[in-house]
């Protein structure tokens, strides 16, 4: 069968002008179309592919899919009810389904999915496995690291991904997946053999409009793929739920009896123990990474490692292997007497937990120093603000990412919530890398630094342009400065 009509028959077109002839391949940006390129107008949440179709053809695209028909376009047009959905199903066509060849874990939920991801390929590699990982951090497999624009990429480039690894001879993949990916249908097309779920809390509500929904989109993850097997945090309500869709399911808690389970945790600034319980077996793990959310991570990893086949032992190694991963419960030191945490926790949720484990680390104060994206979810600002107030010493509220929304105004809607818990100890410094120092020049020995909410980024996003901005590269130069005059 030709490749044209190969593709034809994922499209899902309701209505066809013209014949598809001279495909070379496919693309959604109409500034990367090659001759015989297939494109596909997707619409975004700033612009609309269908306004580039005829550029798109003028760079030598063979035809165009659109979910309404352009008069204009005399060239092969295919009419669909969804150009991304459309995308997604041509892409697994076109790269003949590398998903199929493969062993995939998809990681999703508000927290974790990150250090999740990080672990099981910590497991996998530990045990002699060619391993490749999708993560908001970075794209890694075989010789190949970069960073990747999507938590969870186009699937026209997700595809291409996993093709990749396939020939590279990758044998499992761990992957992140985010709420956006799932309800525009990116991973339609990927075969996966498991799914974690971490847990779920307030996030992209700017997306998602209601929590209601950002859970549906989430569950509905695990009902559209019935083939996989499901590791599911039994200690989350939405766990609960997903748990009762039924099938193959491992849970994992730290509160209710689950099929993974830990017990004996002792949480310290050099790392975390814990017994691992599984199937009868009790096995103790030293993990470097500290936090008690990080408990809950390695639960994840394990049980979607014993999905595999591997036994406590094998996991264990994996587990403990693992130094740290960017960004994340993140400690820097320039042999200061006090420590400085770099966390990208950017929700409610995700802030309350890391502090609550911060205390468990440190005999001094807490000193955070924090913002909120702009064009994001306002309303959880005051909630962060209230956060940071009960369980800070001393915050600085500074800019995060404020795109297109002033700076000040973020940090003024935070203010509101940290008011309604205390009138003190806190300051607002609108420039990050000032308020970066200002908390390191007031951390006296014994006292915990947290700089949170733009972990392993490297780059701050203003209305009007984006610069070099890492709180790993700030933090160090305000511990050398402190050094300095010290």
């Amino acid at each position: 069968m030709r490749l044209e009509d190969k593709i034809l028959n994922v499209l899902g077109a309701v209505k066809v002008w013209g014949s598809l002839n001279g495909l070379r391949g496919l693309a959604y940006d109409s500034r990367e179309v090659r001759k015989g390129d297939l494109f596909f107008c997707l619409r975004g949440s700033q612009t609309d592919g269908h306004l580039f179709a005829a550029e798109a053809v003028k760079r030598g695209a063979c035809g165009v899919v659109v979910s309404k028909y352009l008069p204009e376009i005399k060239t092969f047009q295919a009419e669909v009810p969804d150009t991304r959905r459309a995308l997604a199903r041509a892409a697994a066509c076109f790269y003949s389904y590398p998903s199929e060849k493969l062993e995939v874990v998809g990681v999703t939920g508000t927290n974790g999915k990150t250090t999740t991801t990080y672990l099981l390929e910590s497991i996998f590699r530990a045990n002699g496995e060619r391993t490749g990982l999708i993560s908001t951090v970075e794209l890694r497999f075989d010789k190949v690291k970069k960073k990747i624009k999507h938590t969870t990429p186009e699937s026209l480039d997700l595809q291409k991904i996993l093709a990749e690894m396939v020939s590279f001879k990758v044998r499992k993949v761990a992957m992140e997946v985010s709420s956006h990916a799932i309800d525009q249908g990116r991973i339609e097309g990927v075969l996966f053999k498991a799914l974690v779920f971490t847990n779920i809390s307030r996030d992209h509500l700017d997306y998602h409009k209601t929590f209601g929904e950002y859970q549906r989109v989430k569950r509905s993850l695990f009902e559209t793929h019935l083939q996989a097997f499901k590791i599911v945090n039994f200690d989350d309500n939405l766990g609960v739920r997903i748990a009762s869709l039924g099938g193959k399911t491992i849970t994992y808690g730290i509160k209710k009896k689950a099929d993974v389970m830990a017990s004996n945790l002792q949480l310290g600034p050099r790392g975390t123990r814990f017994d691992l319980i599984y199937n009868g077996k009790t096995i103790p793990v030293k993990l470097k990474l500290k936090g008690r959310f990080n408990v809950y991570n390695s639960l994840a990893a394990a049980g979607a490692a014993i999905v595999f086949g591997y036994d406590l032992e094998e996991i264990k190694e994996g587990l403990e292997r693992l130094e740290f991963v960017p960004g994340r419960m993140e400690f820097i030191s320039e042999a200061q007497d006090f420590f400085v945490v770099i966390d990208y926790a950017h929700t409610p949720d995700g802030l309350e937990k890391v502090l609550s484990d911060s205390r468990q680390l440190s005999s001094g104060r807490i000193i955070l120093v924090f913002g909120c994206g702009g064009d994001r979810d306002k309303g959880k600002r005051p909630l962060m603000g209230k956060v940071a107030a009960s369980l800070s010493d001393f915050t600085i509220i500074t800019s995060d990412n404020p795109r297109s929304e002033a700076p000040e105004e973020i940090i003024d809607q935070i203010e509101k919530g940290f008011l309604l818990v205390r009138k003190n100890g806190y300051l607002k410094v609108t420039d990050r890398r000032q308020a970066i120092f200002k908390a390191i020049e007031m951390a006296q020995p014994g006292d915990l630094v947290l700089i949170a909410g733009k972990g392993h980024e490297d780059y701050q996003i203003f209305k009007d342009k984006t610069i070099h901005f890492s709180d790993r590269e700030e933090a160090r130069k305000a511990l050398e400065a402190k050094k300095g005059f010290s």
